[in-house]
């Protein structure tokens, strides 16, 4: 595992004198630090992650608003709003907006920096959206902006959003593009098997160069019927990043770390944080009755470090997947030119508990990797929500797809620690790419 600050100096440095000379310093220059020189958490140092190493509470400084909307009817919120949000931003301090109890319906927002929305627990948000395209309700951050210091949030719990009988089925519930410093916390989502994950880190484009989500906090956040191919988190771009007790509860992948900006890698070192993801850690991340809870998958994009623990899932496909490298086209006649991701080798995933169950959601591409003894227990009617899933046994704690035995550059390596798993009578713990078509 990595070692402690501490443990580096000492082996660095051999004289007290020297270490001491050090450490007085390095304290003078942490004195002379401000609230603004940004976020601070060291990922390879195995301390305890503290949330104020990743989101700035500066809520408080501002002023407070409580929204006067009706709640009752099914007029569109957005317009008065956003009005609100673009005043308060206007403001030194900005500003916080209490939304509380009703159904409000809202769509295409754009939060401006220093400027937080807080949802009463017993609130509820629907889309009063476009009907076609992938419109998001909630923007933090687009193209051609930068916006910092934000938030959205429950009080006293979590407030829904709620997805049920759209007509579009891809609404994308909160977008995040080119913002600093923000925290999405205590949101449940209603889903409806749309094709979005639910919180959508995406790169965006700012002063002819590649921005992306960087410093927050994503807590008490979880949804209910997920899409196989989908769910809660779906992470492209971020840097220095909390993830916090996400729960699944029945669909999808809990956090999935796909980082698949294809169509921009050619301008991968123009990024700002570059493209992909850097220094995420998660704590808590739970699946139920779905695909998995936690997902990795580079693209054509080098990774930094994940930092991930303390990881539930139950009845669903895999606890953990860790995925070869995704090519295009997706064949074993590589061109030797093609771009091949990868996640730094320190990445660690550990305290993995799995539970075998019966209502995981499979695509028919893991068949491979299903055991002979269970294959009658998928079901041979796929879900409403697409052709190639099928409900089914939960098939390994872990897959580990980008390991085995060829010289496949697609693979790459990370650790995988500490699992605990119930029910599993057929398989080994952790299955790799060598298991397809012999379990």
């Amino acid at each position: 595992m990595f070692k402690t600050h501490q443990q580096v100096i000492k082996s660095i440095f051999s004289t007290k004198k020297f270490l001491a000379l050090f450490v007085i310093m390095f304290t003078s220059a942490c004195s002379n630090a401000t609230p603004d020189e940004g976020n601070s958490y060291n990922i390879s140092s195995n301390a305890a992650p503290n949330e104020g190493d990743f989101y700035k509470n500066y809520s408080k400084n501002g002023v407070y608003r409580q929204f006067q909307g009706n709640g009752q009817d099914t007029n569109n919120d957005t317009p008065a709003l956003q009005s609100l949000i673009n005043d308060l931003t206007q403001l030194p301090n900005g500003g916080s907006i209490f939304i509380p109890a009703g159904t409000w319906y809202i769509g295409e927002l754009r939060l401006k920096s220093n400027t937080h929305l807080i949802f009463d627990k017993n609130a509820t948000v629907r889309p009063f959206i476009n009907p076609t395209g992938n419109p998001a309700i909630f923007n933090l951050g687009e193209n051609g902006s930068a916006v910092e210091n934000v938030s959205i949030r429950g009080s006293g719990g979590r407030f829904k959003v709620d997805l049920n009988n759209q007509v579009n089925k891809n609404i994308i519930p909160f977008k995040l593009l080119n913002v600093k410093n923000f925290m999405l916390s205590d949101i449940h989502v209603k889903d409806d098997f749309t094709v979005h994950s639910a919180a959508n880190f995406n790169f965006s484009w700012y002063q002819s160069k590649i921005y992306g989500p960087e410093n927050g906090l994503v807590k008490n956040f979880s949804n209910e019927n997920g899409h196989g191919g989908y769910g809660l988190i779906q992470v492209r771009i971020g840097k220095n990043i909390f993830f916090k007790n996400l729960d699944s509860y029945s669909g999808g992948a809990t956090l999935r770390i796909e980082t698949d900006p294809h169509a921009v890698h050619h301008v991968h070192n123009q990024a700002s944080p570059k493209l992909g993801a850097f220094d995420i850690v998660a704590r808590d991340i739970t699946c139920k009755n779905g695909n998995s809870a936690v997902m990795l998958q580079p693209w054509d994009i080098d990774n930094g470090i994940l930092d991930i623990a303390n990881v539930s899932a139950n009845s669903c496909k895999f606890a953990v997947r860790v995925d070869r490298a995704y090519v295009d086209p997706t064949n074993d006649n590589i061109d030797p030119n093609q771009r091949i991701g990868s996640f730094d080798p320190r990445t660690t995933i550990s305290n993995i508990t799995a539970t075998y169950g019966l209502n995981s959601q499979i695509k028919n591409g893991s068949f491979p990797f299903v055991p002979q003894i269970l294959e009658d227990e998928i079901s041979t009617t796929p879900f409403a929500f697409n052709p190639n899933w099928f409900k089914g046994p939960s098939l390994a704690p872990v897959l580990y797809a980008a390991k085995g035995s060829s010289n496949d550059p697609r693979f790459y390596e990370v650790n995988i620690e500490n699992i605990t798993a119930h029910g599993f009578l057929y398989v080994p713990n952790i299955v790799t790419w060598d298991d397809r078509f012999n379990l």
